[in-house]
């Protein structure tokens, strides 16, 4: 797989990291442990009125959060569910709603293999996009430390356990890798 850095500065940038992935007016997407809503709310600019932008987290605070935020701005296309991700169709979202999937920065704190479980669950067969981000495995002065990271071997074995396959490998900050995916072709 190619590795890019996308122009994100010191950090991750949302906005990029969507654009980078294919996200367009009119899509649904759903950011897998969401906090605060960092892809959430930019995600449902982009998506416009006529796409919808689910954020899943386990902390109701986080969720109230997001749902904070998209009043302030004005955006009645989010949507704020209460999931625990380890746990089969948490997400309560239909079966291949999403174009795109959201994992960022939360497989160090789970088990990989079942978020992305639900993640190809919910994906789009063919067409539907799953990025994964995670903090590279070396040592720097904030995130998680190196022994709880997620290396993207991990993940790519979690990504393959659940009909994943891998379309590309890229930076969307010096201090993370991502990896975009897809679900696999049946061949019937």
């Amino acid at each position: 797989m190619p590795l890019n850095v996308l122009p994100s500065g010191n950090f991750l940038r949302p906005d990029a990291v969507l654009l980078d992935v294919g996200i367009k007016e009119g899509m649904n997407v759903v950011h897998f442990g969401c906090g605060a809503g960092f892809y959430v709310i930019p995600a449902a600019k982009f998506v416009g009125p006529k796409g919808r932008v689910v954020g899943v987290d386990i902390r109701e605070s986080s969720l109230e959060t997001v749902r904070h935020k998209a009043k302030l701005e004005g955006l009645d296309n989010v949507d704020a569910i209460r999931g625990d991700l380890v746990k089969e169709s948490s997400s309560r979202l239909p079966n291949g709603w999403a174009d795109i999937v959201v994992v960022a920065n939360i497989l160090h704190q789970s088990d990989p293999k079942m978020v992305l479980r639900e993640a190809s669950r919910v994906l789009r067969a063919e067409i539907g996009r799953l990025v994964t981000i995670e903090w590279e495995m070396v040592n720097v002065p904030f995130g998680p430390s190196v022994e709880d990271r997620t290396s993207a071997d991990t993940v790519l074995a979690a990504a393959r356990m659940n009909n994943l396959v891998a379309l590309r490998r890229f930076k969307p900050s010096p201090y993370h890798y991502a990896i975009l995916f897809a679900r696999a072709v049946s061949e019937e």
